[in-house]
């Protein structure tokens, strides 16, 4: 059966970037995957936006949107409600039109961290926490949109991505990328089975909790043993592994480098050929362990298709841990005490000035 045609509009104002490779990303995506897409590109002023908005979208025979922003702009102003500035308007007209049917498209990001951030998220960390909060996460994850974010070309992700948002029948499911898997270093198979430990760190993929710029462990309430520390959060990833493996099943066990996975030789007991974490569990993990230098990971089969992981710290590096969230702990104490003693000095300084006013008067 023939697909119908597709008909899409580029945005961008200002000519902040060029739409050029956005419709080149859509040509490659019609001519690999037998897409029929007719897109036009649209650039606009600022002060012509409302009447974009008001009189020609409205009237657009338009089946989605790609809105296209620039990284260096002063603010990536997307979607803020009553924010007064930035292009909430046009947002929520494209949006009125296509039926939410609006890709976000941020060039010029030159914020990913490595080679690895770039194959395996869609957006940068830095990206995402400059419009995270404009969005709802079904924006982010696929179930209704995406925003994307590149340099200067658009990577395989991005078509992964895109195949996701034009298949009908994904409407409503995340987004889960599988990257081709890389050459893996030798790994013993054997059939023993090892599972966390009651005093290891448990972290079942697909955890929801976020860390906000700046935050530390929280130490008070962490119950911890000579070598071990551990703690409980989050729920089970509904993505399944490429195969349903018997539960306890080593799908990884290496080491964690300030909190990243590694696979080099030296450091991998065991790992299942193809298996991949998600992204969203390699971004925790990092998150989470980037004060480590050292810990062990563990990733186990719970039957179900799906995987728990668990970090362990040897004693030494527990009691590093420890040392360096406490510092961090003392120096944030360190800060705020100072603020208010420079607060408490400035208001007493101006009440003399004002007492002496009145006593001379």
């Amino acid at each position: 059966m023939e697909r119908e045609s597709m008909k899409g509009y580029l945005f961008n104002c200002d000519n902040t970037c060029e739409l050029k490779e956005v419709e080149a990303l859509l040509f490659e995506m019609e001519e690999k995957h037998n897409l029929k897409i007719d897109v036009e590109k649209l650039y606009f002023g600022l002060k012509s936006m409302s009447e974009i908005c008001d009189s020609k979208i409205p009237h657009l025979k338009i089946d989605f949107a790609v809105f296209a922003v620039h990284a260096d702009e002063s603010r990536l102003s997307i979607n803020e409600e009553n924010a007064g500035i930035g292009y909430a308007k046009l947002y929520k007209a494209l949006s009125r039109a296509t039926g939410d049917k609006v890709l976000i498209v941020i060039a010029g990001d030159k914020d990913y961290k490595d080679k690895t951030e770039q194959e395996q998220f869609v957006i940068s960390r830095w990206a995402r926490r400059k419009v995270a909060s404009q969005f709802d996460d079904e924006y982010l994850d696929g179930r209704k949109s995406f925003i994307l974010s590149w340099n200067s070309k658009h990577r395989t992700i991005h078509e992964e991505a895109l195949l996701h948002f034009f298949d009908p029948n994904k409407e409503g499911q995340k987004f889960q990328y599988q990257p081709k898997p890389k050459p893996l270093p030798e790994f013993q198979v054997t059939s023993s089975v090892t599972t966390p430990g009651e005093g290891d760190k448990v972290i079942e993929e697909g955890a929801s909790d976020q860390l906000m710029d700046n935050d530390v462990p929280n130490l008070e309430h962490e119950k911890s043993t000579q070598d071990e520390r551990s703690e409980e959060y989050g729920g089970a990833d509904r993505t399944p592994a490429l195969v349903n493996h018997p539960k306890g099943t080593v799908l990884l066990e290496t080491h964690l480098r300030y909190g990243k996975i590694s696979s080099e030789n030296k450091d991998v007991v065991e790992w299942q050929q193809g298996w991949q974490p998600s992204e969203i569990v390699m971004q925790d993990l990092e998150e989470r362990w980037k004060l480590v230098p050292d810990a062990e990971v563990l990733f186990t089969a719970d039957g179900d298709g799906l995987a728990n992981c668990a970090v362990k710290m040897n004693p030494w590096q527990n009691f590093k841990y420890h040392m360096r969230s406490a510092q961090m702990h003392a120096h944030a104490h360190m800060r705020i005490c100072a603020c208010i003693c420079t607060c408490t000095c400035i208001c007493i300084i101006i009440i003399m000035i004002i007492i002496i006013h009145f006593t001379r008067g």
